[in-house]
């Protein structure tokens, strides 16, 4: 067994932009000397800096205090010494946790210069304000920091430091932005391929075939960096594409409020929605017109429907099976011309499903006639009574938005109650443990406990949000189907357009044995645009 005197003394010091205010004492050199001298004076060896420079007490993922509780597991440390408790962090609970629990459990003392606070002679009852008032102490920054953007948003100031794809900075003023040229040239080119037809899928393909170099490619080569091991300087990928197509600084808008983080303590971010953007017109020249630009965005709103190639099938990742709802895939004759639709699920036991579908057979000829039967059923109802029929999408659109208000809502509700709930059990677990109502061993567990919990309501929530913002483009779905339904009338043939105007999916049912000849009584289901499945008998 090692002796004390064996183990590291750990002289932590951490400092970040937030602790300017305290002027120049709490920097990282005024931090080491009198963490050194204290050691020295009060007989400390083997003493071994820990330093994060530039690091927020408020998140507790930093390399030089990783590195020191993974000494500390591995009984490497006998002391801990930081100059003050806000240099081991400003979230109260955790500081709580480190002091009362980890540093215990694995013998380590732990001091703090200038609170006067020494493990050996116990932790004083006044020790969790401190951490309070360093908490509340981040929480203010955080507050003026915010403060400060909200003001700059208000003033019209861009609040990103970096220019985007297609801009440089002005080496005469960073705060403005001037046209790159070089990237400016590829942006013109992705919103003109665009505009004159070409998908997105097709425009990254050309980038890629033309050896385009990536915005991040082309970002880390205009300021000297490497690019990425990971990747290339030409592969391209569809969202780039589309991010861009999307940008309305290229028209020469400023757009603020793109990003809002989730609470001071953390360090995620989240996107926000285009509603809650700020965009301010007109603050540097634009690369695309404005004109182009809204034709684009006009194009980018109308729901993508992939028309086939020549050779494709005129059901084209539009058929599914009805019993394992795998897709049904094209089977092409000797002519490489569509003959059939089979379940792709079909012979696969072996390989990737442990019990194989039937195949689901059904002829392109029958698979026509029988959609064609649906959509002029379809059609005839839409026509017989045009009000009949708004009144029955209105139904639709209304009764999906009650059933979203009053059942997904009320559960995010819920659930966010009890993670408030949570947050105050913890709380008082904390407060009961440093009162010393509960011991060690039982707060760790239900800490776990509440912590998991917790992980689990918040990955409900983000799913349940989720559902919630269906609800509106389900209702822009119907009301687009109303719009194409009273352009069309009876249909003569089906052809891909008009297929892919009324129709989302079709599932395919498999014959029944008592008559496998009879294909033209085949059971299918057809899901109209935005709609879904309508009892039409």
């Amino acid at each position: 067994m090692k002796m004390q005197t064996d183990l590291i003394t750990a002289l932590y010091a951490r400092f970040s932009h937030d602790d300017n205010s305290s002027g120049d004492s709490n920097s990282v050199a005024n931090q080491k000397k009198l963490l050194l001298e204290y050691a020295n004076l009060h007989g400390f060896g083997n003493c071994r800096f820990y330093v994060d420079d530039g690091i927020s007490g408020v998140t507790f993922d930093r390399p030089a205090f990783s590195q020191m509780l993974e000494d500390i597991e591995q009984g490497l440390v006998g002391t801990v010494i930081v100059k003050d408790m806000s240099r081991l962090g400003r979230n109260y609970l955790l500081v709580g946790q480190y002091t009362e629990l980890i540093f215990p459990e694995y013998n380590v003392r732990f001091i703090s210069v200038c609170e006067n606070v020494d493990s050996v002679e116990g932790l004083s009852d006044m020790l969790p304000f401190h951490n309070i008032m360093n908490e509340w102490y981040a929480r203010d920054i955080s507050k003026k920091i915010r403060a400060v953007f909200r003001q700059k948003d208000v003033s019209g100031e861009r609040l990103t430091t970096k220019a985007i794809y297609g801009y440089k900075k002005d080496p005469n003023d960073k705060t403005k932005w001037i046209i790159d040229e070089p990237a400016a040239e590829i942006v013109r080119q992705i919103f003109a391929m665009f505009l004159v037809g070409h998908s997105p899928n097709e425009i990254t393909r050309f980038l890629c075939k033309n050896k385009v170099k990536t915005p991040a490619s082309y970002g880390n080569l205009s300021v000297g960096r490497p690019k990425p091991a990971y990747t290339t300087e030409s592969s391209w990928r569809i969202g780039s594409v589309l991010l861009i197509l999307k940008r309305p600084e290229y028209c020469g808008d400023t757009v603020n409020r793109r990003t809002r983080k989730v609470s001071f303590k953390a360090k995620k971010w989240i996107l926000t929605s285009p509603e809650e953007w700020h965009i301010i017109p007109n603050t540097h020249p634009a690369i695309i017109s404005r004109e182009d630009f809204e034709s684009v965005q006009e194009k980018l709103a109308v729901p993508h429907h992939r028309k086939p190639a020549d050779k494709t099938a005129l059901f084209y990742d539009m058929v599914y099976c009805a019993d394992c709802g795998a897709k049904m895939y094209a089977v092409r004759n000797a002519k490489y011309e569509v003959s059939s639709y089979v379940c792709s699920t079909f012979r696969k036991a072996d390989r990737i499903y442990q019990k194989a579908c039937s195949s689901h057979y059904i002829s392109e000829k029958v698979l026509k006639d029988l959609v064609s039967y649906e959509i002029q059923k379809f059609l005839q109802f839409a026509h017989a009574d045009q009000k009949k029929f708004e009144q029955f999408l209105k139904d639709r659109i209304q009764s999906t938005e009650e059933q979203t208000a009053s059942a997904v809502t009320a559960e995010i509700s819920r659930k966010r109650e009890r993670l408030a709930e949570i947050d105050r059990y913890v709380q008082g677990l904390f407060e009961s443990k440093v009162r010393g109502e509960i011991d060690a061993e039982l707060f760790g567990n239900l800490s776990a406990k509440y912590k998991a919990e917790k992980e689990e309501l918040q990955a409900d929530i983000e799913k349940l949000v989720q559902k919630e913002n269906q609800i509106d483009t389900l209702s822009k779905k119907v009301v687009i189907l109303g719009t194409r339904v009273h352009k069309l009338d009876i249909i003569s043939e089906l052809t891909p357009e008009v297929l892919r105007d009324l129709v989302e999916r079709i599932e395919v049912g498999e014959k029944s044995t008592a008559f496998k000849k009879l294909d033209k009584n085949r059971k299918i289901k057809v899901f109209f645009y935005g709609i879904g499945l309508i009892d039409l008998n």
